[in-house]
Formats: structure tokens, C-alpha cells, sequence
């Protein structure tokens, strides 16, 4: 009889079958896109110049554009394309991209030569999932830069071959000034600040000594609305801010704030008008 091994079709099994090897930890990439370790900060920021200059008119731009305007070899200005985009920064078309609402507004303070032209791509960063992450912490409290880039080490499941990359992501954070670092201690940014003042949602503030009234709409639009006499209002806020935050406010910030004030309170008169509530002058 002949050898079980073989017989045709016979499968030969062996208990020596060497297993297929997984990838270390240092071999695993990141789950998340960060920015390139080819091209120093300075370098990615004259990239990304260019793409606001040359897209201010709403038209696509292609490496070369991009590599005539900062004399960077067209393969080099590529390496960060992947980063700009899932920011948000850059949006792809074809063999091109187009700059972002954002990146234009930038471009077109940097030709006024704005100082704070950087703090016009604030909103953008802030939607990242690394401004996510890290403005939530630090509008909290200050936390040291080293548990900044632990955080985002986590959340990216970089290994310490990409420090030097997350690293980076405190750099865009810091230039839109979403964030700050002093003294290896990294604190909330006055971009950040602005914006959370001007988030405030007014319903969420304590304090309030009044009852309030209830209505929901037809359409599914819940109101929170103080009335009186006939044609007024009443609305309370109480806004606590630390003494050290106090201390950076700048007027234009105050300003800010007091804006977004009168627009909740001009859209909350609309929704009583259209719920047919007290008529509010």
C-alpha cells in the first residue's frame, strides 16, 4: 500500500509548520496621518504658503505650482499632501488640490503681512482629531508637553520612532494659536479661548434665578426663554473665568464674546416670535 503522503489529493499535514510571522510593534505604522518626517516644519509651512497663494482664486494647484513657488523639488512637496488633506487644509481633485475656505483666508492676510495671519487656519485645526484632543485638555488645565505628546501617541498608536512627528502636531497647534508652550508646559491658546466664549451656550449656564418656560416646536426646536410683561425679555449669565485666564484676555477677545451674547439672544427672540410666544419688540 502505498505512502498516505502520496496519494494524489491526499493533503500532507505536519506539526512543523513554521507560523506566519506577526509585525513588531516598532514595524506597525500609525493609524492616524501625520505630518512628514522628510521635511523640516519650516519647509511644510513654505508648502503650505503656497498652496494659499496660488489657490486664492479658487483654483486647483498642482505640485509643480508648488514646487515653482518655494523651489522645492515636486517629489519633495507630495511628502506632506496626505497630512494637509486629512486636516482639511488641502481637498484633492484629480492630480491637483484646492485650498481650503480657511488656507485662503490665510493667504490673504500673509499679503497684508498680518502678524496673526496663522490664526487663520484656527477653525480647521480645531476640527482635528490632534486639536480635538488636545485644546479639550489643555482649555481645562495646562498639562506638561511631554503628556501632550504621550496623549496623542495614544491616540495615534505612534511608537516613539514618531515622537518627532507628534511633535509636529504641537508646532500647527501652537501656529494657530490654539495652543501655547512655555517652559515644557503646553496651556490653552487665545484662539482657543475665542472660541470657546463665542461656543458658550447660554442654557448651560448656572445661576440663572428665574423659571424659565418651556415650548417645543412643530419641527422639533426647544427653546429655553425667560418671559415678563408683554415685549420684554429677562436672561441671566454667569460666566466664571480664573484670574490667570483673565490676565490674556485681550479687548478684541471681550468683543468677541459680547458678539456672540447678542447673536444667541437675537436667535432666541426669533424662535419665540415663531412659536408664537409674548410679542418681543
Amino acid at each position: 500500500m502505498p505512502d498516505e503522503a502520496a496519494v494524489v489529493g491526499q493533503i500532507q499535514t505536519s506539526d512543523n509548520t513554521t507560523p506566519t510571522a506577526q509585525p513588531s510593534e516598532a514595524d506597525q505604522k500609525p493609524i492616524k496621518v501625520l505630518p512628514t518626517a522628510r521635511l523640516a516644519f519650516n519647509k511644510q509651512l513654505d508648502v503650505l504658503r503656497a498652496y494659499a497663494v496660488a489657490g486664492s482664486a479658487n483654483r486647483a494647484v498642482s505640485n509643480a505650482d508648488v514646487a515653482d513657488l518655494t523651489k522645492l523639488n515636486v517629489s519633495s512637496v507630495a511628502y506632506n499632501n496626505p497630512f494637509f488633506g486629512d486636516c482639511g487644509l488641502i481637498i484633492k481633485g484629480g492630480n491637483a488640490h484646492t485650498a481650503s475656505p480657511e488656507l485662503i483666508e490665510y493667504g490673504r492676510a500673509l499679503g497684508f503681512e498680518d502678524e496673526r495671519a496663522p490664526h487663520k487656519l484656527a477653525p480647521v485645526l480645531r476640527r482635528t482629531w490632534f486639536g480635538d484632543l488636545i485644546v479639550r485638555r489643555v482649555l481645562y488645565r495646562p498639562i506638561p508637553e511631554k503628556e501632550a505628546v504621550t496623549e496623542l501617541a495614544i491616540a495615534s498608536r505612534a511608537n516613539k520612532e514618531y515622537e518627532g512627528q507628534l511633535r509636529t502636531l504641537l508646532d500647527y497647534l501652537q501656529l494657530a494659536g490654539l495652543i501655547t508652550r512655555e517652559s515644557g508646559t503646553v496651556s490653552s491658546g487665545p484662539t482657543a479661548k475665542e472660541q470657546r466664549m463665542v461656543d458658550l451656550d447660554m442654557g448651560s449656564q448656572q445661576g440663572a434665578e428665574v423659571t424659565p418656560r418651556r415650548e417645543q416646536a412643530a419641527g422639533g426646536v426647544a427653546t429655553t426663554f425667560n418671559h415678563v410683561p408683554e415685549g420684554a425679555i429677562s436672561f441671566s449669565i454667569n460666566v466664571n473665568v480664573p484670574l490667570n485666564e483673565l490676565a490674556n484676555w485681550r479687548p478684541e477677545v471681550v468683543s468677541a464674546f459680547f458678539a456672540g451674547v447678542a447673536q444667541v439672544v437675537s436667535a432666541k427672540a426669533a424662535v419665540e416670535r415663531a412659536l408664537g410666544g409674548n410679542k418681543l419688540a
